[in-house]
């Protein structure tokens, strides 16, 4: 099955320094052992498959925005669950570099959760689980 990526991720990805993608999977897709093909330019005249690979195993994660600070002042702070458990600091910081990204910053400001509830799937190529 095909995942696409934007650039900035194929480098990390040949690295092994990104280990997992989260995506939304309504329809329950990506189950292990599912064969992956790395790719940039899905559905484009440019679609570049740089990896294959195999789903090593799914995790159901949930991303969502809780208040801080007074009530004047709510700060909004990422709070992470993966099958169930609640991640510590320490554990978003590992995920979020797992995931590509040089830090938590940038990975909390991501399009698909920056200050949106979302629910989906780490989709594993490596034995890694959280």
């Amino acid at each position: 099955m095909v995942l696409g990526f934007k650039k900035q991720f194929v480098e990390p990805i040949l690295q092994g320094t990104k280990i997992h993608t989260i995506r939304l999977d309504l329809g329950g897709r990506w189950k292990e052992g599912n064969s992956i093909q790395f790719a940039t330019g899905v559905r484009t005249s440019n679609y570049n498959e740089f990896k294959t690979g195999v789903c090593f195993s799914v995790q159901e994660i949930e991303i969502s925005w809780v208040s801080n600070g007074d009530g004047q002042h709510p700060v909004p702070i990422m709070e992470v669950e993966v099958d169930g458990k609640i991640l510590n600091w320490e554990e978003k910081v590992e995920l979020a570099k797992n995931d590509g990204f040089p830090n938590i910053e940038e990975f909390a400001e991501w399009d698909a959760w920056n200050k949106v509830d979302f629910i989906g799937k780490i989709i594993h190529w490596t034995e890694k689980k959280y």
